[in-house]
């Protein structure tokens, strides 16, 4: 049965787990933000109206975030707090939805760390995935809802060179390493990899200099950058190469493919599922680990024509997208 929020006496009162809007905050969440009806009242993050404010429901996106702080003491704190605030909601009316963007963190946590997410887990009341791949760690309500496309038109020109483009934050899990030295491999002087993201990991650094320095078609750009950039960077590439290991999901992906960009990933479930629904002749996928085959299988299957038809992506407008979070919210207060 569907559930509607239409008929609701007052806005639910829904609280996301970031506290602020920055520059480099991921899109996916901000995109949230201004596509949830008004039959909800969206707040940002903050302790103090998670401890004693007003609130109906809690929005979690990566637990972890919330745990850490600047400091171990300023962590045990945030630690400590987020214990109390599950015990306001388990113990009120008040309801916990988790957004599961990747089943652990991809970050080191301590042991404490990971009862408490472990804890809020047990006590979540709804569950929403962004693929129905993706498991739920507790047999509660779940709700699959994919990643909203980018409001960029499909089925741009094709890029105006033969070039490879990885963007993101750059994260160890992200295999950027990998993609770099199997690029290297690649026997084509008329490639070029283009690598477009902060490398926050100092360790990473220190393995993607070298490699870079070593091949001079290879262009690192460490650096975060502004929406517009990044869509001149997608515009001038040809195919879109992003080598995650071990996804659920990937607002990258989506975006690429928004803008009329062939994508070359892992096959991860949440991604072959989503290659269901775009086609193949949009989204490559690889087993295990990338290679320098694959980057020419790409190179020979996009390096002179796009397919004809743009990538399929009905069902991801943003307003139906917000409604159908608004819908869960409900749900779970319902409950």
């Amino acid at each position: 049965m569907k559930i509607t929020t239409r008929g609701l006496s007052q806005p639910l009162v829904v609280m996301q787990s970031f506290s602020s809007i920055r520059s480099d905050t991921n899109p996916y969440l901000t995109q949230l933000l201004d596509s949830l009806p008004e039959s909800v009242s969206p707040r940002l993050f903050s302790w103090k109206v998670a401890l004693v404010g007003r609130f109906d429901v809690l929005h979690i996106h990566w637990p972890e975030n919330l745990l850490r702080g600047s400091s171990s003491a300023r962590s045990l704190v945030r630690t400590i707090a987020f214990g109390l605030v599950l015990l306001r909601i388990r113990f009120t009316s008040r309801r916990l939805v988790r957004t599961v963007h990747n089943v652990n963190p991809h970050e080191s946590i301590t042991e404490i760390q990971r009862w408490m997410i472990n804890l809020s887990e047990r006590w979540t009341d709804a569950w929403i995935t962004l693929a129905d791949a993706v498991p739920t760690p507790a047999r509660k309500p779940r709700y699959v809802i994919p990643i909203g496309k980018s409001a960029n038109s499909e089925g741009e020109p094709l890029g105006n060179t033969c070039r490879f483009l990885f963007f993101g934050h750059i994260r160890r899990y992200k295999g950027v390493d990998t993609l770099v030295s199997q690029f290297a491999e690649l026997n084509d002087p008329d490639a070029s990899l283009h690598v477009v993201g902060a490398i926050r990991d100092g360790a990473i650094r220190a393995e993607l200099d070298p490699l870079a320095s070593a091949d001079q078609r290879v262009t690192i750009r460490d650096e975060y950058v502004s929406e517009a950039e990044l869509h001149q960077a997608i515009h001038d590439a040809r195919i879109v190469v992003l080598p995650f290991e071990g996804v659920t999901n990937s607002s990258s992906v989506i975006l690429a493919l928004s803008m009329g960009r062939p994508v070359l990933t892992c096959d991860a479930p949440a991604i072959v599922e989503l290659q269901h629904e775009v086609g193949p002749d949009w989204l490559m996928t690889y087993p295990e680990e990338l290679t320098s085959r694959h980057l020419q299988d790409a190179i020979e299957k996009w390096g002179q024509a796009y397919p004809e038809h743009a990538p399929c992506l009905s069902g991801r407008d943003w307003p139906h997208i917000g409604q159908l979070h608004a819908d869960a919210y409900l749900a779970a207060v319902q409950t």
